[in-house]
C-alpha cells in the first residue's frame, strides 16, 4: 500500500526506506520536495523560501494536536509542530509541599527519659566533659539556636530525570506517495 505524503510510521530498523526520511529535524530543499512542503510548510522549521524542516522526534513523545482533557487540572492546547516538556527538571522551593523542620534544643542538662514537652538538651556535661542525658525540660531562657547545617537548606538543586519509560524506535516520514485529499 502506497503511503500518503507526510505520513509518519515507526520502523524497527535504523534506516529510512526508499521514499521515506527519518524524522530527525533535517532541512529539506523545497524545490525537490514541493508536495511535502505543501503539507508541512515551516511548522517544524526552515526558512520557507528554500528550505523546510522535517519533524524531529528524537527524544520526543508524539502527542495529538488539539485541546487536552478539560477535566484535567492542567490541560493544554497542543498546536502542530509545537514542542513541550523537558527531559530534566530542577525542583524549586515553590514546587515542594509546605512543611517545617521545627527542633528545639536547650543548654540545660537532660534526663534519662523524655517527658511531656521536653526538648533536646546539652549533649556533654560541661564540668567534666562526660556524656549527659539528651532530654531537658522546656525553658525559654536556656534555648539556643541550632547550627545552620542542622536545620538549614539542604540539597544541591541539581536537575533530575523527567522521562517516562520509553523504547527507542525509528520514526520516518513519507517524502513520496499519494497526496492526501481532505475528503
Amino acid at each position: 500500500m502506497e503511503p500518503f505524503v507526510s505520513e509518519i510510521r515507526m520502523f524497527s530498523f535504523n534506516w529510512a526506506p526508499k521514499g521515506w526520511a527519518k524524522c530527525d529535524g533535517s532541512l529539506m530543499a523545497i524545490a525537490q520536495n514541493n508536495a511535502l512542503f505543501a503539507l508541512l510548510g515551516v511548522q517544524f522549521g526552515g526558512n520557507g523560501t528554500t528550505t523546510f524542516a522535517l519533524p524531529d522526534l528524537r527524544g520526543r513523545a508524539p502527542v495529538h494536536v488539539g485541546v487536552g482533557d478539560r477535566n484535567s487540572p492542567s490541560y493544554s492546547t497542543f498546536k502542530i509542530g509545537a514542542l513541550g516538556g523537558t527531559e530534566t527538571v530542577s525542583l524549586t522551593q515553590s514546587q515542594m509541599p509546605s512543611h517545617n523542620h521545627l527542633v528545639a534544643a536547650s543548654t540545660a542538662s537532660g534526663t534519662v527519659k523524655p517527658l511531656v514537652n521536653d526538648i533536646i538538651g546539652a549533649g556533654l556535661n560541661k564540668q567534666n566533659e562526660q556524656p549527659s542525658h539528651i532530654y531537658a525540660p522546656f525553658n525559654p531562657a536556656t534555648q539556643v539556636p541550632l547550627a545552620a547545617d542542622v536545620v538549614g537548606v539542604q540539597g544541591a538543586g541539581a536537575a533530575h530525570q523527567n522521562c517516562q519509560p520509553s523504547l527507542a524506535i525509528n520514526f520516518c516520514i513519507a517524502v513520496q506517495g499519494i497526496f492526501p485529499s481532505r475528503n
